[in-house]
């Protein structure tokens, strides 16, 4: 079940970014807009972000029902190697690159 949460947060990040994009196109100098665009901003960002900390649990406790971890992780490697191998491989790097970026915008 908590694998399907942090898929839901995903999505719903993804979401939200897309209607901040949405939202910039209409923007036009308004102030609530502006607000607006920063609060679904940083919602998109805590989602993302508490999507990748489930990602990053569920490897520390070797749920291996996840292909990604099964694949990239093991029950002998200690847990700051755990803890790496979310973003060991293509698609966990651009998952870290995404959230770089993401809090790059939520602090500026």
């Amino acid at each position: 079940m908590i694998i399907e949460i942090s898929h839901f947060l995903s999505l719903l990040a993804t979401g939200l970014f897309f209607l901040v994009g949405c939202f910039a196109f209409i923007r036009s100098g308004d102030v609530l807009i502006s607000r607006l665009i920063s609060r679904t901003y940083s919602h998109g960002f805590l989602f993302l972000f508490s999507s990748f900390l489930i990602y990053v649990w569920l490897a520390v406790t070797d749920n291996f029902s996840v292909a990604y971890i099964a694949n990239h992780s093991n029950t002998d490697l200690p847990v700051f190697y755990k803890i790496s191998s979310i973003w060991s491989a293509h698609e966990g790097s651009m998952f870290l690159w995404i959230i770089f970026l993401a809090a790059w915008g939520y602090i500026f």
